[in-house]
């Protein structure tokens, strides 16, 4: 278990392009019928996906222990309001104490489930990175090869 300051990191990065998992599959092979969520965002629509590390504070985990909660649909209860989904949850042995797969429809939707959740107190540290799929890297080098780099001092 970490126990140092809460810290919320998101790296912006880019989408997947539609299609990418199969035929007609927009958003990373979660098939969903074509409509506005609250926000107005399109659920037929690629959106990002983040992983989020975090670890809990020792006083959150004596809690725990008194009452022993399932965490799962507290975590659905943040991200579906901006219009994402939660994938996955895990607890975990190591240097953080859980990790959750978060869909998104943006970054700042995403921005604003770790804000809300990092500054609830119960955590001890937030970490949220955006994940790229392979074909999203491919592209980005490709594109870096236009990028003409020249190291500070040079």
């Amino acid at each position: 278990m970490s126990h140092g300051p809460a810290t919320i990191r998101s790296m912006p990065l880019g989408r997947l392009p539609p299609g990418a998992y199969g035929q007609g599959n927009r958003t990373r092979g979660i098939r969903r019928n074509s409509h506005q969520d609250v926000l107005g965002h399109r659920k037929d629509e690629t959106m990002p996906l983040y992983l989020s590390k975090f670890s809990y504070t020792p006083e959150t985990w004596a809690r725990m222990i008194q009452h022993p909660e399932d965490r799962r649909e507290a975590a659905r209860a943040y991200i579906e309001p901006v219009g994402g989904t939660l994938h996955g949850f895990w607890y975990a042995f190591g240097e953080h104490d859980g990790y959750n797969l978060w869909e998104a429809p943006d970054n700042v939707s995403m921005a604003a489930v770790a804000l809300a959740i990092g500054g609830g107190g119960a955590l001890s540290s937030l970490e949220t990175t955006v994940l790229m799929s392979v074909e999203e890297t491919l592209d980005a080098l490709r594109r870096a090869q236009q990028v003409q780099y020249r190291p500070p001092g040079t």
